[in-house]
């Protein structure tokens, strides 16, 4: 079963055996949030020849990701009570808020030259943070959503942010993780060697070289801070 997104709609059903006229279940939705709503699901005899009955409940959307838990309670012949977790992920079309991104996934396309990849905005918004790092001691003019206004400065910002986001793809570290700095690492019994670049020299810099000249070649970095 395919995982969903938030904003998917879900029929919660279950099959009780055995079953009889005494049978009855009701159903309660938890949401991540921990809202509780009650539900009252109807039956109908599956396979009445094997004693199977199917309940189900109304239809229901999926409004938030997180952990969404479908708690049955059967009274009666097949008494039981059953929790259904369903993991739900965040709607991938969604618009991030709350922070710069300075790249489109169209952008990305067009710098890879291919379809972006699965999870090409959470990427892209993890590359962007990337760069905000590249930016600390940066100084221009921004716009009421921080983004710059000079063109050139805003294409240095957008280039550097597609080509840190194939970066990190290519180190096997799409999300930011820092999975491609670890070298060596043990949870318990597991131990976990990796080796930072082919020669086996180190974990490799946390920021893709070429990020870093697109910023340079727009005046964007190599000064240190300033104070009044």
């Amino acid at each position: 079963m395919t995982q969903p997104d938030a904003g998917d709609w879900r029929v919660p059903d279950l099959q009780v055996t055995p079953y009889d006229g005494t049978t009855e279940a009701t159903l309660e939705l938890e949401a991540p949030d921990g809202t509780k709503t009650p539900q009252t699901p109807t039956s109908q005899d599956d396979v009445p020849a094997a004693g199977t009955q199917t309940w189900t409940g109304q239809a229901y959307e999926l409004t938030a990701p997180g952990e969404w838990i479908e708690r049955w309670t059967v009274s009666g012949t097949g008494a039981s009570k059953q929790r259904r977790v369903v993991l739900v992920a965040p709607d991938p079309a969604a618009q991030l808020t709350g922070q710069r991104v300075y790249a489109t996934t169209a952008d990305y396309a067009l710098h890879l030259r291919a379809a972006p990849p699965t999870g090409a905005r959470r990427a892209l918004a993890e590359a962007s943070r990337d760069v905000d790092d590249m930016l600390l001691t940066a100084v221009y003019v921004v716009d009421d959503d921080g983004l710059p206004t000079d063109p050139v400065q805003a294409a240095a910002l957008r280039d550097a942010t597609v080509i840190q986001a194939d970066y990190r793809r290519g180190l096997g570290d799409q999300f930011g993780r820092d999975a491609g700095r670890l070298v060596a690492g043990q949870i318990g019994s597991v131990s976990i060697t990796r080796s930072g670049t082919p020669g086996g020299q180190g974990a490799p810099p946390r920021h893709a070289p070429k990020a870093w000249q697109a910023l340079q070649q727009a005046g964007l970095v190599g000064y240190g801070p300033m104070a009044w």
